[in-house]
């Protein structure tokens, strides 16, 4: 398997308005520079067999700034849930991507539901001190 691009497809929160940017690009613009915490998981849908490594990786304008790794059970929907331990220091040409892998040799598929677990990406503006 590959590191993959996920594909947003709904947007539960945009201040703004314009940040949000899931039918074009399937990311986050980053419209007013300062600091900002990154969150999210992407969700494996049934697993079609083990997986030793499964990832969520956030990226930064095409750089990876974080990876969070689980074991996927064939079967299961594993979660490896990330959390930028830091705010990270973001301009307005900056964008904000989502990206999971697994090994399980097998293709896969990223899991959402409205009703419950979802795959997401929250990018939160921190005050300024």
């Amino acid at each position: 398997s590959t590191m993959t691009k996920v594909l947003l497809n709904a947007t539960a929160l945009d201040n703004t308005g314009v940040m949000a940017d899931i039918v074009t690009n399937n990311r986050i613009n980053i419209k007013r520079p300062g600091r900002y915490l990154i969150s999210g998981t992407v969700v494996f849908d049934i697993l079609p067999a083990d997986s030793g490594r499964t990832l969520t990786e956030f990226e930064v304008t095409g750089v990876a700034i974080l990876n969070s790794e689980t074991f996927g059970k064939s079967g299961g929907y594993p979660s490896p849930f990330g959390v930028t331990s830091t705010a990270v220091a973001l301009t307005t040409s900056d964008y904000c991507t989502l990206h999971g892998f697994h090994a399980c040799g097998v293709n896969g598929q990223f899991y959402g539901a409205a009703s419950g677990s979802s795959t997401f990406i929250a990018v939160q503006e921190t005050p300024s001190l």
